[in-house]
């Protein structure tokens, strides 16, 4: 049996408080099946769901601060305010307030918390605060999961350099949301730049695919790759046809299908008809 949505989200929340960044595809995948290894190997004396639940996130709370992740992110020689500081930071998107950081401090320097524990209580924290600021964190954590997941499961992306970019922007305000989709789609579909020939340019080599493709030509009169008889299709995805020219008279007319967006230079005076 697959673990919760419920539960799934506590996986997306440790990514942005732990690392700061949505969750990879192979990565919550993987730590969701460990979710739910844990709860169905769980010591006998463990009988209830959220019991089970609970020991599931210990395990993989003290399995992720034991990646090399973790470790290059928070050095054993880093100062507990430092810890603090940063994962407020990647959790709430601010600095760790004076009470709050000698609240965690003091728990952690104490030893009546680990930081991981610390960490699955300011989540909790966070998002049962009724204030306005408590509020607002709370829709933050929300949309910041609502990215991650789009990222790990929709785009089914792997790239950490993305990943670790995909919550620019993101606020409490659910617009951010449907903002970083856009730029990750962008991003994730990025497809292959098709040089036209100096030939007619038609068929599967000139066929788009679902990603992103740019289709480029020139037209300069002598060696030009947009010539009359030219046959693009985009397919599917957001292509874009670049055409370079240097001709005084009309450019010659091709034939286009599904390309989106059309960027035209042109040195001399020559038209382009789409």
């Amino acid at each position: 049996m697959a673990i919760t949505t419920a539960q799934a989200d506590k996986v997306l929340e440790l990514y942005s408080a732990y690392f700061n960044r949505a969750a990879d595809a192979d990565g919550f995948t993987f730590w969701q099946n460990s979710f739910q290894s844990y709860s169905d190997n769980a010591p006998v004396s463990i009988t209830t769901d959220v019991d089970k639940e609970a020991y599931s996130l210990q395990k993989i709370i003290s399995d992720m601060a034991n990646s090399t992740e973790y470790n290059e992110l928070y050095p054993l020689t880093q100062s507990t305010t430092i810890f603090v500081d940063a994962i407020y930071d990647n959790l709430l998107n601010r600095p760790s307030d004076a009470e709050g950081l000698a609240f965690w401090s003091g728990h952690i320097d104490a030893e009546t918390m680990t930081k991981e524990e610390a960490i699955l209580n300011m989540i909790a924290g966070a998002k049962a605060n009724t204030t306005d600021q408590g509020i607002a964190d709370a829709a933050l954590i929300t949309n910041k999961n609502a990215v991650s997941k789009y990222f790990a499961e929709t785009l089914k992306s792997n790239d950490l350099l993305l990943a670790n970019s995909a919550f620019s922007g993101v606020t409490s305000d659910a617009e951010t949301v449907t903002t970083a989709k856009a730029t990750l789609d962008t991003a994730v579909n990025v497809g292959e730049t098709i040089a036209l020939t100096t030939g007619i340019d038609l068929g599967a080599s000139f066929t788009g695919t679902a990603a992103n493709e740019t289709f480029v030509g020139t037209s300069d009169g002598t060696n030009s790759t947009i010539n009359l008889g030219d046959s693009l299709d985009g397919g599917a995805g957001t292509d874009t046809l670049k055409i370079i020219s240097s001709l005084n008279g009309a450019i010659p007319s091709i034939v286009t299908k599904d390309i989106e967006d059309y960027v035209i230079t042109n040195s001399g005076a020559g038209t382009f008809a789409i």
